[in-house]
Formats: structure tokens, sequence, C-alpha cells
């Protein structure tokens, strides 16, 4: 026979060495990473692309990346141990988010806020399409953070057909 995935719904670690981890992940770096992207501007970035705050972008243009990753780290730490200060904090930074998409679906806070450089590089944003597809795959698990969906199905509506896709992800 041939080895089949399994889900992360179906894996639980809860000892050992990877449980250490995910405990201090769980405890610790989640709530360090959030106050980093704050202090560095990251999720700024997606207030000033919603016109929220005024300000040009700050830092390196795959600053999005960052926030799109930790917001996973997050999601898969909701599915397994449910945590409502987490739980807020995602629901606070997914509304940042949705607040910073454009009319046309289109979501990349270096290129929203400098205009002129928009499809000048589809490199990353590809990146980042896969990000959020893997962050739809974890969040269509999780019942209290649906809004989450909203972002990945622009994503997936508004790009070529065939380029975000869970099998054709680099991530996965």
């Amino acid at each position: 026979g041939y080895l089949q995935a399994v889900s992360w719904k179906n894996v639980h670690i809860k000892d050992g060495f990877w449980g250490a981890r995910l405990q201090v992940n769980r405890e610790v770096t989640l709530d360090y990473q959030y106050e980093r992207m704050e202090k560095t501007g990251r999720i700024d970035n997606f207030r000033r692309a919603s016109a929220k705050k005024k300000g040009k972008f700050t830092g390196s243009f795959f600053n999005d990346s960052d926030v799109y990753k930790w917001l996973e780290a997050a999601s898969y730490s909701l599915g397994t141990h449910p945590d409502k200060k987490l739980g807020h904090k995602v629901d606070r930074l997914i509304e940042e988010i949705s607040g910073a998409q454009e009319n046309d679906g289109y979501l990349n806070t270096y290129f929203i806020l400098e205009k002129e450089k928009r499809f000048t590089n589809l490199v990353h944003p590809k990146f980042v399409a896969a990000i959020l597809t893997g962050i739809f795959v974890i969040v269509e698990n999780l019942i209290t953070h649906t809004k989450g969906v909203h972002i990945t199905n622009t994503a997936m509506r508004t790009s070529d057909p065939g380029t975000i896709s869970a099998e054709a992800s680099p991530v996965f």
C-alpha cells in the first residue's frame, strides 16, 4: 500500500521533545512574535493600506508574509488548544487584513501603498497566496475563525486558475 498523509487534526503531541516546544510556542513565542509585528510596523502596514493610519510602508516588501505565517501558527495552536486571548488576537488581525484588501480583491500592503510597483514582480505574491491557501485549510476547521475564509476565497477568486492550490504550493 501507499503512504497517506495524516491530517494535522488527527495528530496529538502532548509531551516529549515536540510537546515541550509546542507549549513554549503557545505560551511564549506567539505573544512575543505578535508584539514584534506591532513594534516593527508589520501590522501597521495593513492599517495604512486600509487608510486607518497615515504613513508609508514600513520594512521589507515581504513583511506581509511574516504576518500570515504568524496567523497560520496561531491557527494551528487554536486548533489544538483553544485560547480566548489568542483567538481575540487572531480575530483582530483578520479584521486588519480584511480591511486592507482592495475592492478588486488585491491584498499586498507593499504594492497597495506603492501602487506604481503593483504587478512588477509576481514571485512573492504567489508565495503569499500559497500561505493564505494553507491558512484556509486550517481555518476551515476552526469554526470560531471562519472570517479568515473570506481572505483566502478572495485570493483564490482573483488569481489565475491553477496558481493557488494546496497541491501545487511550495509551502505544503
